[in-house]
């Protein structure tokens, strides 16, 4: 509640409720749901094969909460994954025979 008063010679006053709202900051990192994932895959596997699926999630509200995944891999093509679930796939036709 919020009071306004003059300094007349007769003060008058009004009052009005004030409601503030507080925005979420982003202030929490994501966390995967698990400390580290693991897999297999083989050579014969179909590009656009699942490898796994990742997850996290923050702890912010709103917009600030929403998670986005990407793979930072230096010349590395073979594997790809989806930015909003988290679903690494197989991008190119993989062979055991060529490493990078």
């Amino acid at each position: 509640t919020v009071l306004a008063r003059d300094h007349g010679p007769l003060t008058k006053q009004s009052v009005v409720t004030v409601q503030i709202n507080v925005d979420d900051v982003n202030d929490n990192a994501p966390v995967f749901s698990l400390s580290s994932y693991h897999t297999s895959v083989r050579e014969g596997d179909a590009v656009g094969s699942q490898v796994l699926q990742v997850a996290a999630t923050d702890a912010d509200i709103g917009q600030n909460a929403n998670v986005t995944f990407s793979m930072s891999f230096v010349n590395q093509t073979q594997f790809d994954i989806e930015p909003l679930t988290g679903r690494i796939f197989i991008a190119q036709t993989l062979n055991g025979e060529v490493r990078d």
